[in-house]
């Protein structure tokens, strides 16, 4: 039979991460889009905190960000999913006839 460990033996074993064992995932706003995110996303970290037993982990911040987009980037594409034709679908001649526009006569296409 294996000797079991102690859980508290095997947390004190494991080696603490830094911020840099993590990839970053940035992008750009201005201050105004980015101080009412940073209120929605406190007003919902917040909420889970009042909701959270003293048995239950932790909720940080970037759980809260990650399944935001999580839910919202899966919500986009089933939007765009949906569209009856797509344009890589088309032969040349359909989309020729969707995208007219005037083109000299020597032109290729």
């Amino acid at each position: 039979m294996p000797k079991q460990i102690s859980a508290l033996k095997t947390k004190l074993s494991k080696t603490k991460k830094s911020p840099n064992d993590y990839p970053k995932f940035a992008f750009r706003l201005d201050l105004e889009k980015k101080e009412s995110l940073i209120a929605w996303v406190d007003k919902i970290y917040y909420l889970y905190q009042d909701r959270q037993d003293a048995d239950s982990f932790a909720i940080r911040k970037n759980d809260i960000i990650l399944e935001a987009l999580t839910i919202g980037l899966q919500s986009l594409e089933d939007k765009i999913a949906k569209k009856s034709v797509l344009k890589k679908n088309l032969s040349l001649d359909e989309w020729k006839k969707r995208n007219k526009r005037n083109k000299p006569k020597d032109a290729l296409f």
